[in-house]
């Protein structure tokens, strides 16, 4: 059954498979944003044919044009659980998540933006777009270093808490 878009409200979004992968999300044609299910703003990052279709500046993100769209300032809702959405922020970037299933909603040119903070390095805001980016792009981090990446984490959460 086809999605409604979050952002038009009442236009179906069209489902998009990547049979690679066994991944599929969905596009609003009307505004060309994107709804990701749990989990799958990771897989889509992973995915060799979304990645061409949706990000064809992924190998030099420096070159992407931001565009600015009209978007409606009305409630946005789930088109899974029908509830209202949240809007979050992550390094001045605005998204839209479900607190009941953790789906996402981009509007058009969000991934890019977000892509390209991710990549300059600034990392801040919302936990679960760092989460997504971090194990979608577990690909591109090659350091003999690694390892230490979960424990140097784990440091940190602890003394962020202990700073609260």
């Amino acid at each position: 059954m086809a999605l409604t878009c979050p952002a038009c409200s009442k236009v179906k979004m069209t489902p998009l498979f990547d049979p690679e992968k066994k991944l599929e999300i969905d596009l609003c044609k009307n505004c060309n944003g994107l709804w990701f299910d749990d989990h799958e703003l990771r897989e889509f990052l992973k995915s060799d044919r979304f990645t061409r279709m949706f990000l064809p500046d992924l190998i030099n993100v420096g070159n992407v044009v931001a565009e600015t769209y009209s978007i409606t300032m009305k409630a946005r809702v789930c088109p899974r659980c029908r509830v209202r959405l949240e809007e979050r922020v992550h390094n001045g970037i605005a998204f839209d998540i479900c607190a009941q299933c953790n789906g996402i909603f981009l509007d058009d040119g969000e991934i890019n933006q977000i892509l390209r903070a991710y990549r300059q390095g600034r990392k801040s805001g919302d936990k679960v777009i760092e989460a997504e980016m971090n194990a979608g792009l577990k690909r591109e981090a090659q350091d003999p270093f690694s390892i230490l990446t979960p424990i140097a984490s784990f440091f940190k959460d602890f003394f962020d808490l202990k700073k609260k």
